[in-house]
């Protein structure tokens, strides 16, 4: 992620600075570290363009959205990040093309907090012998639903009635916010968010499964 990226320019800078030497900075090792640094600013550099590319082409008025059109743009932001650590991702239809009448910036502030998490916690999660790293996505149009699941750890039981609250994160210098936020944006326009029923769930009750709901009172899915 952008953020794992920005954490690595940091340390890069720090080792170059705790290498200066009092007469000058020249080491032999500087062509190389300036390479890398290079590399990964233009990667941060690339991310941030797909996202204001994303962003400049939301609409601020709820519209009629078809979500895996927009879900799969999304998803193009996180393509490296994902090959470079073997995650595979799949998104399916199950019944008619769920179309939900949104934002495109609160259903992309959605899923991006979702994909962030799994992207955290499939590459810290060391893999069992013959199994891949999967992302699986299931939207369906007949019951105004989505299904997003990842294969990794999953969340214990105990954890799992704190995770939509504010400042709760298992992660390294995680924040917290992510879970929460998707939650209360998909809440302002009356849609839920919570751990999928044992039904729903993608991977045989393994890592993680949310079921996102877009049926509302006020029927803001069309």
């Amino acid at each position: 992620s952008m953020m794992a990226v920005m954490r690595r320019l940091n340390d890069a800078f720090d080792a170059l600075e705790c290498s200066r030497p009092r007469g000058g900075f020249n080491p032999p090792e500087l062509p190389d570290e300036l390479h890398k640094i290079r590399g990964m600013l233009a990667f941060v550099e690339n991310q941030m363009r797909n996202m204001q590319a994303l962003f400049r082409s939301s609409r601020q008025r709820p519209h009629a959205i078809n979500v895996k059109e927009l879900l799969t743009k999304v998803v193009k932001i996180y393509s490296d990040a994902f090959k470079r650590n073997a995650i595979k991702v799949s998104i399916e239809e199950d019944g008619l093309p769920l179309r939900v009448k949104c934002t495109d910036a609160v259903l992309m502030q959605v899923f991006i907090n979702l994909l962030d998490n799994s992207l955290y916690w499939l590459t810290v999660n060391a893999l069992r012998k013959g199994e891949s790293r999967q992302i699986k996505i299931v939207l369906d149009g007949d019951s105004n639903k989505f299904v997003y699941a990842d294969n990794g750890p999953g969340i214990p039981e105990e954890n799992r009635a704190y995770v939509f609250e504010p400042f709760f994160s298992t992660k390294d210098e995680g924040r917290g916010l992510g879970l929460y936020i998707a939650r209360q944006l998909l809440m302002r326009s009356d849609f839920a968010i919570d751990f999928s029923s044992r039904r729903e769930q993608l991977f045989a009750g393994r890592g993680v499964s949310f079921t996102v709901d877009f049926n509302s009172e006020e029927g803001s899915h069309e």
